[in-house]
């Protein structure tokens, strides 16, 4: 966890794509601290989008613990600031939605996942990789 799904009208290439993923999954970690491996970012194409953007963000992510409304608002906008200066384009085209997710509904590896802020035992425990 989290989710992120990359919408757009048009198929990006193998480029764009590592690109976002990159982006996506650095942004959230230093905002979040989330480890790595539960960052995923899934594409879909041939989406008719809203307002002329030209890519739509949909988030799950993870609520309560340590995000508050001004960390949730933070990682939006570097989201979307930072996948518009990957892919060089316009920020107000970069759309962006979260669906707030709470913890005990989400199980990763048989493990039900911890509330946000809690994932020090998981890197401890695990070993589980950090930028």
């Amino acid at each position: 966890m989290p989710v992120y799904i990359i919408l757009t009208k048009e198929k990006l290439i193998d480029e764009q794509m590592q690109k976002i993923s990159k982006k996506i999954t650095e942004i959230h970690f230093r905002v979040t601290g989330t480890p790595l491996e539960y960052i995923t970012a899934t594409f879909m194409s041939g989406y008719q989008l809203k307002n002329q953007n030209k890519l739509t963000l949909l988030g799950n992510i993870r609520i309560g613990g340590n995000r508050t409304s001004i960390t949730i608002e933070k990682l939006k906008s570097e989201l979307i600031n930072g996948i518009a200066a990957a892919l060089k384009l316009d920020s107000s085209k970069i759309g962006i939605d979260f669906l707030g997710i709470k913890a005990h509904w989400v199980s990763k590896g048989n493990e039900v996942l911890t509330e946000p802020g809690q994932e020090n035992h998981l890197i401890i425990n695990k070993k589980i990789k950090t930028i």
